[in-house]
């Protein structure tokens, strides 16, 4: 287990679509900071934390990429029951 305060080394992991290129910098109050590349091949400096608390995955690509896969599907009732109230307007 690595000493309080001490950095870890993050080169090479992957974070959801992140894969950790280098460490950037480091600040007092907020950590490390590492250059991570996307699987779509954006580029960014990540807060250590934010990656290793999950609250990055990606660029946004992963959130673009799966806008388009939630589309309403009414089931089989919800299709019949409409089936139904337009013939009782008949």
């Amino acid at each position: 287990m690595p000493a309080l305060g001490a950095r870890v080394d993050l080169t090479d992991r992957r974070f959801g679509r992140w894969r950790v290129i280098r460490f950037d910098h480091a600040t007092k109050r907020r950590g490390a900071f590492w250059l991570c590349r996307c699987e779509c091949g954006c580029e960014k400096v990540i807060l250590g934390y934010d990656m290793r608390a999950g609250r990055t995955r990606s660029c946004g690509c992963l959130s673009r990429d799966s806008t388009g896969k939630t589309e309403y599907e009414p089931s089989p009732e919800q299709i019949e029951a409409e089936k139904l109230a337009i013939r009782k307007t008949w």
